[in-house]
C-alpha cells in the first residue's frame, strides 16, 4: 500500500481487511476474524510505541525497560517467525504464539509503577486468550503482512490505526451479517463529545463502552484543552487525573478486550475500564451519581430475562433499562449525551419514563438522526438526547431544541463513504448538518 501525505483511511481499512481475510483459508470463523487479527495488530502497534519511547530514552542517555519482554516484542520475532520459533525451542509458530499469549497473560510486576500499570493492562488483554489459528502458514502470512503494513507517519494518527482498523473490520463483518457488535460512527462520536464539551477534572463515563470510541475521543478532546490552556507545571498532574477520570463498562468479553487495546494505545491507561454488566445491582451501587459526563450509545432491542439491578420501570427492552441507569449514574449538575431509539420518545408505553426525564432532568435537545447512520448493522431510527441532572432546586426542563439531522456527511447507503471533505479537516467539518446543529 502506498503511503500518502494524508492517510486514506478507507484504503487503509481495505488493506487491513485483505490481511484479516487470510484467515478464510484456516478454520477461523468470520466472527473470530476481528479478535484473532486484533491481538497480532495490537502487538505490532504496541511495539511501535515501545520503539518510539526507546528512541527518546536513548537521546536522553537513559535506559529503557520495555513493558513487553524482549523475546515477545513484535519486531523481534515477526521478521522470520518460523525460524524464531525454532530457535526458541518450538516445533512451529502457533506453539510459539500459544506460549507468548500465556506468558503475556502472566507478566510479573517490576518495581517500576509505570511499567507495572501497563503490565496489568497487558495481563487483562491476554488473560484467557485462546488461539483460533490452526495452521502455521496462516499465522506466518498474517504476521508478515502486518509487519510490512505502512502506518501514518504522524504519531497520533499512527496509534489511531488500531481503532480505525477495528471499525473498518466490524463494518465489513456487519455488511456480511457476521458480527453482533457495531460501533458508533466517528462523526457522531465527535459531534456528541463537542456537544457536551467535557473539561479537565470531570469524571467521564460510558456504561456501554464497546471498543472505547467515546472514551478515546473524550480523552483526546480534554487532553487538547490541557495542552493548550494549562501551564507546564500543572500539565502532568492534569493528564494523570484525566487518565483516572475515564470510566467504561463493557459486558462482552471479546469486545472489552478490544476496548482495552484501543484505550491503551491512545495513552489513557485504561485504569477504570471494566468487563461487567451495567444493569447489575453491583454496578448500580458502585456508580450511583458518579459521573460528571456520560457519553454513550447503549444496546437496543428486546431484553430476555430480568436485570439483576433495581429499576423503576420494566419494559423488557435494553434501551429503557440503560436510560434509567444513565439517569441514575449522572451526578447533580452532570451532563449526558446518549443515542436512543426514537420509539422511547413517542411510544405510549414509555410515557412514564419520559415524564421522569422531563420533570426530574433538564432535557435540552433531541437530535434526530437519519436511519442510515448505523448501516450496515441497523437502519433503526435513532436520536441523540442531551440532558442535565439539576442540582438541588435547579432548573428543570422548560423548552427543548428539536433538530432534524438529515445529512451527516456520509452517503445514505450501506457503503457509508464520506461525502466531499467530510472529516478531512476535522471530526465534523463539512459533515452535512452536524456543524450547524452544533452551532445552534
Amino acid at each position: 500500500m502506498k503511503q500518502a501525505k494524508e492517510v486514506d483511511w478507507n484504503s487503509f481499512g481495505d488493506e487491513l481487511w485483505n490481511i484479516a481475510d487470510i484467515f478464510r483459508s484456516d478454520i477461523v470463523k468470520p466472527t473470530e476474524y476481528l479478535e484473532e487479527f486484533s491481538y497480532l495488530f495490537f502487538l505490532r502497534l504496541f511495539d511501535e510505541q515501545e520503539l518510539y519511547y526507546e528512541s527518546i530514552a536513548k537521546e536522553l542517555g537513559e535506559e529503557y525497560t520495555p513493558v513487553i519482554p524482549q523475546e515477545y516484542r513484535f519486531f523481534n520475532w515477526a521478521c522470520d517467525p518460523r525460524n524464531y520459533a525454532r530457535r526458541m525451542g518450538f516445533n512451529n509458530v502457533i506453539d510459539f504464539l500459544d506460549k507468548m499469549f500465556q506468558d503475556l497473560a502472566n507478566l510479573p510486576d517490576t518495581e517500576n509503577s509505570k511499567i507495572d500499570e501497563d503490565r496489568r493492562i497487558i495481563r487483562k488483554i491476554f488473560s484467557n486468550k485462546t488461539r483460533k489459528i490452526q495452521n502455521d502458514n496462516t499465522a506466518i502470512q498474517v504476521i508478515d503482512r502486518l509487519r510490512v503494513l505502512k502506518l501514518p507517519k504522524d504519531e497520533s494518527k499512527r496509534f489511531d490505526a488500531l481503532g480505525r482498523g477495528y471499525e473498518f473490520l466490524m463494518y465489513k463483518l456487519g455488511q456480511q451479517g457476521n458480527y453482533g457488535q457495531y460501533f458508533t460512527p466517528r462523526n457522531i462520536v465527535a459531534f456528541m463529545v463537542r456537544l457536551i464539551d467535557p473539561n479537565p477534572g470531570e469524571v467521564i463515563f460510558d456504561p456501554a463502552a464497546g471498543t472505547g470510541g467515546f472514551l478515546v475521543k473524550a480523552f483526546e478532546y480534554v487532553k487538547q484543552k490541557i495542552d493548550s490552556r494549562i501551564n507546564y507545571a500543572e500539565k502532568e498532574i492534569k493528564l494523570r487525573e484525566l487518565k483516572h477520570n475515564l470510566y467504561g463498562i463493557e459486558k462482552a468479553p471479546d469486545v472489552f478486550k478490544l476496548g482495552l487495546m484501543n484505550l491503551r494505545l491512545h495513552g489513557d491507561g485504561s485504569s477504570n475500564f471494566e468487563n461487567d454488566d451495567t444493569l447489575s445491582g453491583k454496578v448500580q451501587s458502585a456508580n450511583k451519581e458518579k459521573a460528571d459526563i456520560i457519553l454513550t450509545n447503549p444496546p437496543f432491542g428486546p431484553f430476555a430475562g430480568e436485570p439483576t439491578g433495581s429499576f423503576k420501570y420494566t419494559f423488557k427492552r435494553f434501551e429503557t433499562y440503560f436510560l434509567q441507569a444513565i439517569m441514575d449514574f449522572v451526578k447533580p449538575g452532570g451532563r449526558v449525551a446518549t443515542v436512543m431509539m426514537e420509539g422511547v420518545l413517542f411510544n405510549d408505553n414509555y410515557k412514564e419514563l419520559r415524564r421522569d426525564l422531563v420533570e426530574k432532568f433538564k432535557l435540552e435537545a433531541v437530535f434526530s438522526l437519519n436511519p442510515w447512520v448505523f448501516e450496515p448493522y441497523s437502519n433503526a431510527k435513532t436520536d441523540i438526547l442531551v440532558f442535565k441532572k439539576p442540582k438541588k432546586d435547579g432548573e428543570k426542563t422548560t423548552k427543548v431544541l428539536f433538530f432534524d439531522i438529515k445529512e451527516d456527511g456520509y452517503i445514505g447507503t450501506q457503503a457509508r463513504r464520506p461525502v466531499g471533505n467530510c472529516g478531512k479537516n476535522g471530526d465534523i467539518d463539512e459533515c452535512g448538518d452536524l456543524p450547524l446543529a452544533l452551532e445552534i
